[in-house]
């Protein structure tokens, strides 16, 4: 599941397709996600898909690598489609906007 997750991060897909692709019947896929991350199979992929959205944020370097600019292109990329439902899920995750990430890295950079 996280490989399939880390592999795909901008691939959003239905638990029914991910069981397909792994597998396991449905039951199994949610009964394994619950007991080893407590989440449901969409919370994994997008805890996934969240972390390396914060990765970029928090390194510059690599947003560049990738031509990315901005928040919004860096969420696009690991397929969120509503800003505004990123930025929550985003806040939600790591107790902060992700403007105050990349504001605060990107100041840090310049000391």
């Amino acid at each position: 599941m996280l490989h399939w997750c880390q592999t795909n991060p901008c691939q959003s897909i239905t638990v029914d397709a991910l069981s397909e692709l792994l597998y396991q019947s449905r039951t199994s896929l949610f009964k394994g996600c619950k007991e080893h991350f407590n989440r449901t199979p969409l919370e994994v992929q997008r805890a996934v898909r969240l972390d390396g959205v914060r990765e970029l944020l928090l390194k510059p370097n690599k947003r560049n690598q990738l031509g990315l600019k901005g928040i919004k292109q860096v969420a696009q990329h690991y397929g969120f489609t509503s800003q505004s439902h990123f930025t929550r899920r985003y806040s939600e995750a790591f107790g902060e906007q992700p403007q105050q990430t990349i504001q605060g890295h990107d100041s840090a950079d310049a000391k």
